[in-house]
């Protein structure tokens, strides 16, 4: 069904139009490629993640309960649907959701993904105990996406007051004699 779509460049694309204001253009572009592709589940969920980006969560909520009623073991699929039902304040829901599968999370990302939704319900259960516990397991497996890696320095930094967030230095150098001898 027409050329393969890059995923990666369709997410730049859409966090550059949602940062320049032009979200809902974002929006209608990827909801024509998804009414096109609709077997794409990695495009339905960019559609889903784009709607939150609009904070249209009921309609990020359909889509994705769409796709996992096809595709029940998609664990990043019900990561992002346990993401949404937190921020509406549903974590009984939150939780069967995350509890649901026995099969996800299988990459190491998602294994970190997974246990960092584990940290923050128990954070905002109030449950320090269990959120390090989650925590550290988020830490060991060494793979972060990007988007969560602001929690998880979040975590982080409750969990061991001592840690810092990495410090990044940029340096320039100029080298050469310039002159302003010849200007008029």
């Amino acid at each position: 069904p027409g050329p393969r779509l890059d995923l990666h460049c369709l997410q730049e694309r859409s966090a550059c139009l949602s940062r320049r204001g032009r979200g809902k253009e974002a929006l209608a572009e990827l909801k024509r490629l998804a009414k096109a592709r609709s077997a794409s589940e990695p495009l339905a969920r960019l559609l889903a993640q784009q709607y939150r980006v609009q904070g249209n969560r009921f309609w990020a909520q359909r889509v994705l309960m769409r796709l996992l009623r096809t595709r029940p073991g998609d664990c990043q699929s019900r990561a992002q649907l346990a993401w949404i039902q937190i921020a509406e304040g549903d974590l009984d829901l939150a939780r069967q959701l995350l509890a649901a599968s026995k099969r996800c999370p299988r990459r190491a990302v998602d294994l970190c993904r997974w246990a960092l939704l584990r940290a923050h319900l128990a954070s905002i259960e109030g449950n320090n105990e269990t959120r390090d516990a989650a925590l550290k397991e988020a830490t060991g497996v060494g793979q972060v996406y990007p988007e969560d890696l602001a929690l998880w320095r979040r975590y982080r930094r409750l969990s061991l007051p001592s840690y810092g967030a990495p410090l990044q230095l940029r340096g320039e150098l100029a080298l050469g004699y310039t002159s302003n001898l010849n200007a008029n």
